[in-house]
């Protein structure tokens, strides 16, 4: 009998590795498939994780990361703009990573995002504060509440969070981004940038030394490091200069931005978003040059990249802003105002909303429709007190009155 013992322990520990190895192997396509954009096959990729029976890997899930996967996948909807599936998926992972605090953060993290997707924002305000409030939360988790500070239009409670992360974890490249963002909005200008000069971080941030030293020793492992690194740096190595470069367009200074925009393509990935941003502003700046042909090549380029993701309705409504923001820049008013108004009318974010309010009003006067004009301004005039965007929008209330 003891032979029959010995094997059946071997036959064990073979099964037991055979679905570590798949569970390493999914969460690596996993990677691969977000860094190389392809959002089309990451959908069911996420789907085929979440259902697999694969009895080690579901004992693994359940015994050791209860709630990881859902909160993982939810992210990944999330940046797809699949924002009902998303918060499915977050609603599942707090149920399951109740008693595990790490996950559980992870988990309300995940819902924030979610909920600010749906702009169920009082329900993403509460869920932020549970996050905050729970010692185990990492820094980098955070920075979910100043996403969706901004997208509700909260710019200095946006601004505020960033720097609270910042103060814990002064490399968080996603703060960096977002802090630099909420200064613009404010019309801090020379602030925004500067807040883009920081030094990007070395490897991966969530990632413990000991568990890297682990990940290395196996050949999988490198594998699993090297798809995580390349779906980070799909973001954190373009961003900063397409970022710079909006900051500059809004200061008027085309020739900075198009440095920036240089600096970002020669990184540039196939994120979608990222491309989509990037195509955008540099549209924005043949427009201001008046050079049409670049313009239109631009723009339809940003198209594509956002038609990667389809599902992703802020993503679109981004676009057509920015196309209404080109188009204008590029004296073609009542195209513009076609933009601006396809934009308006796709349930965009509030804050977003105020600023596609401010520039359709000017599309509107330039068309000479004075009374409609301040209709818009008066609406973009509502954003928060401070903000670049409500003072454009009193400054044109006040020159038509």
């Amino acid at each position: 009998m003891g032979w029959v013992i010995s094997l059946t322990g071997v036959g064990l520990f073979a099964w037991l590795w055979s679905d570590v190895r798949a569970m390493m192997r999914w969460n690596t396509d996993l990677s691969v498939l977000a860094a190389a954009g392809r959002f089309d096959l990451l959908a069911e990729h996420c789907e085929a994780g979440l259902r697999q029976r694969r009895p080690f890997w579901r004992l693994v899930q359940h015994l050791l990361i209860p709630g990881a996967t859902e909160a993982s996948c939810s992210l990944h909807f999330y940046n797809m703009g699949l924002h009902d599936r998303a918060w499915a998926l977050s609603q599942r992972a707090l149920e399951l990573s109740a008693h595990k605090p790490a996950i559980l953060a992870a988990a309300r993290a995940t819902a924030v995002l979610a909920l600010s997707g749906l702009h169920r924002f009082d329900e993403a305000r509460t869920m932020f504060d549970a996050l905050r409030a729970m010692p185990a939360a990492p820094a980098a988790l955070l920075a979910s509440g100043t996403t969706a500070a901004l997208a509700e239009g909260r710019i200095a409670d946006g601004l505020a969070t960033a720097r609270e992360v910042l103060a814990r974890d002064p490399a968080d490249e996603a703060s960096h981004l977002a802090a630099s963002a909420a200064l613009a909005e404010l019309g801090r200008f020379d602030e925004a940038l500067t807040e883009l000069e920081h030094t990007p971080r070395a490897g991966l941030p969530q990632l413990a030394e000991r568990d890297r030293a682990r990940l290395q020793a196996d050949e999988q492992g490198q594998e699993l490091l090297a798809a995580q690194e390349a779906e980070r740096g799909q973001v954190v190595q373009p961003a900063p200069h397409i970022q710079a470069a909006m900051v500059h367009l809004e200061r008027g200074d085309v020739r900075a931005a198009e440095f920036h925009l240089s600096r970002a393509a020669a990184v540039l990935g196939h994120h979608p978003a990222v491309g989509m941003h990037f195509f955008a502003t540099r549209a924005r700046c043949a427009a201001q040059r008046g050079d049409v042909a670049p313009m239109e090549k631009d723009l339809a380029a940003a198209a594509d990249m956002a038609g990667r993701i389809t599902a992703s309705r802020s993503l679109r409504v981004e676009l057509l802003l920015a196309r209404g923001r080109a188009l204008a820049e590029a004296g073609r008013p009542a195209d513009a105002l076609a933009a601006l108004e396809d934009a308006l009318s796709g349930n965009p974010a509030p804050y977003t909303a105020k600023v596609a309010a401010l520039h359709r009003g000017n599309a509107l006067l330039a068309l000479g429709r004075r009374e409609e004009a301040r209709a818009a301004w008066q609406q973009a005039a509502e954003a928060e007190a401070g903000t670049h965007t409500r003072r454009l929008a009193e400054a044109a209330l006040a020159a038509a009155s």
